[in-house]
């Protein structure tokens, strides 16, 4: 008699953590330095320069490709590529088929669902910012948000329609459709 070999399903808790570590893998190491090596060749310095830079928040114009640059690997690679093949990887299914469940109405009240977000979400973040908090560890906190906000401003700032499409593209765009298929596409 010829023994039947058959494959066990993986636990759901197992399959979510290795999902999990899949996808910060991806994210924090694997999308960044494909950012770093694809960003390189857009900065006039060498590797440390282009880190030293990035760390430091600065908003010179030379940094600004390599930032989106960076930021749509990041984004692509981190929380749509590696994702994508964990899931094909763990479940053996044709990820084209997670595609094919949605429908025109799921889309709609998605896009619904963030407008109507739209405005409890700004009384929140009014309400954060003008929380006053004190100590050095608020000063710490405020300071890193005030530069992180200039940089915020440097990196939306657009001249050209041609900028602002490139960087509403991968500024808003491809993060959040990343964070759609990983979170509530496949990990949910």
């Amino acid at each position: 008699m010829e023994a039947v070999n058959e494959e066990r399903p993986i636990h759901p808790g197992i399959s979510i953590l290795i999902f999990a570590a899949t996808v910060f893998l991806g994210f924090t190491v694997i999308g960044l330095f494909a950012g770093f090596f694809l960003a390189l060749p857009f900065y006039p310095g060498d590797f440390d320069a282009l880190q030293q830079e990035i760390v430091s928040g600065s908003t010179s114009q030379e940094i600004r490709l390599p930032l989106f640059i960076l930021q749509a690997c990041v984004s692509g690679v981190g929380l749509i590529l590696v994702p994508m093949l964990s899931y094909r990887y763990m479940v053996k299914m044709d990820v084209s088929k997670l595609l094919r469940r949605n429908t025109g109405l799921t889309y709609t009240l998605a896009v619904c669902a963030v407008i109507a977000f739209t405005f409890p979400n700004s009384i929140i973040i009014e309400w954060n910012a003008n929380w006053d908090f004190s100590g050095a560890f608020w000063d710490w906190c405020r300071a890193l948000e005030t530069s992180r906000e200039e940089l915020t401003i440097f990196l939306t700032t657009f001249q050209t329609p041609g900028e602002f499409i490139g960087g509403f593209f991968m500024i808003a765009v491809l993060p959040a459709i990343g964070e759609e298929f990983t979170f509530r596409g496949w990990l949910q």
